[in-house]
């Protein structure tokens, strides 16, 4: 093991000074506000702190929903790869099911995020 591994102990390595969030801001919000947050942070996967900072800051917000239909569309892909691969050995009429099916899910999968905007 590294000298610097050994002196700087298990965990995280310390971030910079000026990273580090040491200052706290205090925020009023009605109810019907403190509920919208947590709905909002929620559904992006985040805490409300990293939300809100996020919002502040103008940074990326994925939402869980785009998180999985990413992952949906990945699979869809790889099973697209491997009827490609069989159809490219002569092996057409075995696929010819499997990719159908998995054309109908990319169609789905597609259609979900047109829907979503």
């Amino acid at each position: 093991m590294a000298d610097d591994q050994q002196d700087r102990g298990p965990g995280r390595p310390k971030k910079p000074p000026e990273e580090r969030r040491t200052k706290s801001l205090g925020v009023s919000l009605s109810p019907k506000e403190k509920r919208e947050l947590e709905e909002r942070a929620e559904a992006h996967g985040l805490s409300q702190s990293e939300y809100m900072r996020r919002r502040a800051f103008g940074r990326h917000i994925q939402p869980k929903t785009d998180q999985k239909t990413r992952a949906e569309l990945r699979r869809i892909g790889n099973n697209l790869n491997q009827v490609a691969r069989r159809a490219n050995r002569g092996e057409l009429a075995e696929v010819r099911a499997k990719a159908k099916a998995v054309l109908s899910a990319l169609r789905e999968a597609l259609s979900e995020l047109k829907q979503k905007g």
